[in-house]
């Protein structure tokens, strides 16, 4: 089961984001080698496998279970405008052999409130997978979906046992690798699978070196966040969990009740339900909700009619027929061929249907792929794509395969399967869902876990329960399913919402908060009562009006005081998201450095874009105080305006990123009027 996809927002901002990298690296080292990929500060290889001691500047010990926790140096890039505090727990990697010497170090990050006299029970994130990598998304993640929480509390988030920069890692980078091998193969789904079990084979044999997989599951994690509690020297805290870290929290719930204040259990996963046995159902059920509401709205009915025979139409198509596109590595902006079938397709609505963001837009882009405009697609497909680098797939299987494939009856597996055929192949070829899970968990090894931890939780802890109804796997029913145990929960449905509702929706937000406040107080629900369904984009949709603010940014001992869209959001320093629909890539960026560096810039993005002289228009304009040059391109499918000045002793850069249908009229409502006024010192 796979994390909220919040890597989607990498491919509005993979562009600009390299550009602040190279403009780093132009600023520390002139002449130099470009900046270094956001894929090579996100190696795992990295970090320390040990903490060195001058790191180490408090420790604390957890009275009788042999864990401590360290305060050091955060291991991720720290987002903007964040009071940030980071650590490691150590504990006992086996706790019922916690003399053996070995251990694990969980990485832990503590942002504070800036609110005065703020309580002090803080919410903590626990990351959905299993196997999600927390800390690493951060730097694309962190202002966007949690940033709202941290208002009025110290918000935690910790990569899990096995997972991100906690040590030992399960990461498998060898079925990472074998992904990107495997693109444009024309290979049966027994091929794949087979790739796929010889890869995962080898991960194994060099995990078993490094650790005990058996001691990676839900309630070795819930002994380590009751530990972390403690160390950190909280009273009580609040847990916040996101699909399979719902089921984390519920296994906290009923191991360590004590100091939890309240739950969160967005998209549940609860402990009694059957994955591979249900996943179908509940693929299925998801499809039928999205073809349903495209069918019942007048306005995408009318633009897209009969979406679902088309959909499986087109299905059959690139079965009979696939095609080749191109799939962008969006850290290092390397491309590569992609062969789509009928089941790539299938795919890329079910994991799109996670997004709540993305769903207004499906229709829209099953219409381009039918028509032979693939842009969008190859956009999702390279985001997807990316996901594959914030999960580590050992701790993923330690988890599954001692926790739920164990209570999966094979011969009910066999006869699963009254849904859509073709949602039934998918479902079989997947790695997690189908009877290939079986074949792993025999080669994975571990011993199937207590009975318990198929059973359902049931406590007293106030609970709010939240469900979108889009969600492809972890559908509302799930939710209730958990809440019908849970003596003080209280459930909230979402219409037209996918995967991670608090996170992706202000109503649904504002009930997460308004229950973290008042625990014992049910939430005022009352605007799901002004949510509809998607509003699904047709084509039709005019160009909103812009209305630029003063924003001031710091950039590199710079500060430039300039012009910036109202409504966009802002995405860490000097990078501002339209953030129109899911796949808007229209985004602004500003940079500054010292000195006249304007020509060495350019020399250097070039270079790592694979761009020259003949691919960009270049023009001068007088603006303000600076004569700019402003070099126009193409990136991707996307319009790019680079604007650069040396003015006042620094060297700074304006960059524009729109859709091609879109440039001419942001130039002159955005980019132009920037340049009039933007001042830089």
């Amino acid at each position: 089961m796979d994390r909220t996809t919040w890597l989607l927002i990498i491919a509005a901002i993979a562009f600009v984001t390299g550009i602040g990298l190279l403009f780093a690296e132009v600023a520390d080292d002139a002449g130099e080698e470009a900046a270094t990929t956001t894929s090579e500060r996100l190696d795992p290889d990295s970090t320390p496998t040990t903490i060195s001691t001058t790191e180490v500047t408090r420790a604390t010990v957890v009275a009788g279970s042999g864990a401590r926790y360290i305060e050091g140096r955060c291991e991720f890039d720290e987002p903007a405008g964040f009071e940030v505090e980071c650590g490691w727990l150590l504990a006992p990697e086996d706790r019922s052999n916690p003399d053996n010497g070995k251990t694990v170090q969980l990485h832990v990050a503590i942002f504070h409130t800036q609110t005065e006299g703020a309580p002090d029970d803080p919410i903590v994130y626990l990351e959905g997978g299993p196997g999600g990598d927390a800390l690493e998304a951060i730097p694309f993640t962190f202002t966007q979906a949690f940033a709202p929480f941290v208002e009025n509390r110290d918000f935690i988030m910790f990569d899990q046992r096995g997972t991100g920069f906690s040590k030992p890692s399960l990461e498998c980078a060898e079925t990472t690798e074998l992904a990107y091998d495997l693109l444009d193969d024309d290979i049966t789904t027994d091929e794949a699978l087979a790739a796929e079990y010889a890869a995962l084979e080898e991960c194994r044999l060099r995990l078993v070196e490094e650790a005990d997989l058996s001691q990676y599951n839900s309630a070795a994690s819930a002994a380590d966040l009751a530990d972390l509690r403690v160390a950190l020297g909280y009273d009580e805290w609040n847990l916040f969990g996101i699909s399979y870290g719902t089921r984390l929290a519920l296994t906290t719930m009923r191991d360590h009740p004590e100091g939890i204040r309240s739950v969160i259990l967005d998209s549940t996963y609860p402990l009694q339900v059957s994955l591979p046995l249900e996943a179908g159902i509940n693929a299925d059920r998801a499809f039928g909700v999205f073809f349903d509401a495209c069918d019942n709205d007048p306005e995408c009915s009318e633009a897209f009619p009969d979406l679902e025979t088309r959909f499986f139409s087109l299905v059959d198509a690139l079965d009979a027929d696939p095609i080749m596109v191109a799939l962008l590595d969006v850290f290092t902006l390397d491309e590569y061929d992609a062969l789509v079938k009928g089941d790539t397709l299938i795919g890329l609505l079910f994991q799109s249907l996670y997004s709540s963001e993305l769903i207004p837009i499906l229709p829209g882009l099953i219409d381009d792929v039918e028509s032979g405009d693939y842009q969008s697609m190859e956009l999702l497909l390279s985001n997807f794509f990316a996901n594959l680098e914030f999960v580590s797939a050992g701790q993923t299987y330690s988890v599954q395969c001692r926790e739920e494939v164990p209570f999966t009856d094979p011969a009910e597996l066999e006869v699963a399967g009254d849904f859509d055929p073709y949602i039934k192949r998918f479902v079989e070829a997947g790695v997690n869902t189908g009877p290939f899970a079986l074949e792993i968990c025999n080669l994975w090894d571990i011993d199937a876990a207590d009975p318990i931890e198929n059973e359902p939780v049931e406590s007293d802890i106030p609970t709010l329960v939240l469900a979108g109804e889009f969600d492809p796997i972890t559908p509302p029913v799930w939710g209730r399913l958990a809440a019908a145990t849970l003596g003080n929960a209280t459930i909230f449905d979402f219409p037209g919402l996918g995967h991670g509702t608090s996170v992706s929706d202000a109503c649904a937000l504002s009930i997460a908060l308004a229950f973290l406040d008042e625990p014992s107080v049910t939430p005022d629900g009352s605007c799901i009562q002004e949510m509809a369904g998607p509003d699904f984009v047709t084509g039709e949709e005019p160009l909103a009006a812009i209305t630029l603010e003063p924003v001031t940014v710091e950039s590199f001992g710079a500060t430039i005081e300039a012009l910036a869209p109202g409504d966009w959001d802002e995405f860490g320093t000097g990078v501002y998201l339209r953030g129109l629909d899911g796949l808007d890539q229209t985004a602004l960026l500003f940079q500054a450095i010292a000195g006249n560096q304007a020509d060495l810039f350019l020399a250097t993005l070039t270079a790592q874009l694979g761009a020259g002289e003949a691919d960009m228009a270049t023009r001068s304009y007088e603006g303000g105080s600076a004569a700019w040059e402003i070099h126009s391109l193409e990136v991707e499918g996307v319009a790019t305006e680079v604007a650069l000045a040396e003015t006042n002793g620094f060297t700074v850069l304006v960059m524009l990123a729109s859709d091609p249908a879109d440039r001419e009229a942001y130039i002159d409502a955005i980019l132009i009027p920037i340049l009039e006024t933007l001042q830089v010192r």
